[in-house]
């Protein structure tokens, strides 16, 4: 890897240069908010304790989570593959199956294999690319345990549908939001109708908080196993109990760093995703108006995606060329690229694969779909 001799820094790509430049547009208040917290917490014992206990930082950080999403309980963790994991371990998953999008982040199902759930793969609506209600009940089986939807670039899966299913059939709806924080459907914010509700403060997410994550629910009996799992004793008995203590808990807290970082830039973030929202729709929609691309019908479903990555399916044959000439250069990085995806039943062992039926819309989306650069 090529180094410059120059300021002894590996030179970033191009995507990797706008992630970062997306990254510096924080609050102005996060660094004086960090630098405030890191004094305080050396000098007084009570602050540098706050995050054990799930108060100060931490406490305040899950308060607006709650608010945000309309959910009883709140809990952030390291990261949102950890918040998964915790999921799966809380929810005592690994003797059952989970049905889940064939279109996703591996991360989305780590969690799930890693205690021994078997996945079974429903398909996509084609223009969400997210877990269709119809083919979730069609991939149902007698060991299902629950469903996983993951809003698969930042476009919210439909949680009205999923949650009556699940429901139905006594099953827990997850819902990965990861990408999606600040979407809505119908005037909701994404994942906000499931059991379960995860999203993450990693980079490029809508919250940069260097590293974490979140899980939501109205669920009392499984908020308590959560922080059981996930928390310091210290929290155990602030809130679960004075006698009740567990020192074999995960370790997956966030970091109060963290925290801070991402209370200072929370209302801020917000804001930033609004103008992303309307420069993302303005370009699909003049995407949509050329012809080239089938078009992508979010407001008829009240729809507003968070635009993680903005995909587009050709209407017939390629023609990146038109496109670009339409849409105009973006400083050294082509607008139109391809997306790198495939589907997770190419990618897991088949071992862990309890089945799937057919999933015709991933397979011909993803010989149609294209990302279009922000």
């Amino acid at each position: 890897m090529r180094v410059s001799a120059r300021s002894g820094r590996v030179p970033m790509s191009s995507q990797t240069a706008r992630a970062a430049r997306g990254v510096g547009s924080a609050a102005p208040g996060v660094e004086a908010a960090v630098v405030a917290y890191l004094r305080r917490a050396r000098v007084d014992a009570a602050a540098a304790h706050e995050h054990l206990l799930g108060t100060g930082a931490v406490g305040e950080l899950e308060d607006r989570l709650r608010r945000h999403y309309g959910k009883r309980h709140a809990l952030v963790v390291a990261n949102a593959t950890s918040a998964l994991l915790a999921v799966a371990i809380a929810l005592d998953l690994g003797e059952g199956e989970v049905v889940a999008p064939p279109l996703a982040w591996g991360g989305s199902i780590a969690g799930f294999l890693h205690v021994g759930a078997r996945l079974l793969f429903g398909d996509v609506d084609p223009l969400t690319l997210t877990l269709c209600p119809a083919a979730a009940q069609e991939a149902l089986s007698s060991r299902v345990r629950a469903l996983l939807a993951v809003d698969l670039f930042g476009v919210p899966a439909d949680d009205e549908a999923l949650r009556s299913l699940a429901d139905e059939k006594g099953l827990w709806y997850i819902h990965d939001a990861a990408q999606s924080l600040g979407a809505t459907r119908e005037g909701r914010p994404a994942g906000a109708l499931a059991h379960v509700v995860v999203t993450s403060f990693t980079a490029g997410k809508t919250l940069f908080a260097g590293e974490g994550g979140a899980v939501l629910t109205d669920d009392d009996n499984l908020y308590a196993r959560l922080v059981w799992l996930t928390q310091h004793p210290h929290r155990h008995k602030r809130e679960l109990g004075l006698r009740l203590a567990n020192e074999f808990a995960l370790n997956l807290r966030i970091h109060p760093v963290a925290a801070v970082w991402a209370n200072e830039d929370f209302s801020a973030a917000l804001r930033r995703l609004g103008a992303r929202q309307r420069r993302a729709n303005a370009i699909r929609r003049k995407v949509e108006a050329s012809g080239l691309v089938q078009p992508l019908s979010f407001a008829e479903r009240e729809l507003q995606p968070s635009y993680f990555r903005l995909t587009c399916a050709w209407a017939d044959r390629p023609d990146a060329g038109r496109l670009e000439e339409l849409l105009g250069p973006v400083r050294d990085a082509p607008r139109v690229r391809s997306l790198a995806i495939e589907p997770l039943y190419a990618q897991v062992p088949s071992t862990l694969v309890a089945g799937h039926p057919c999933c015709k819309n991933a397979e011909e989306q993803l010989q149609r779909r294209f990302e279009i650069a922000l």
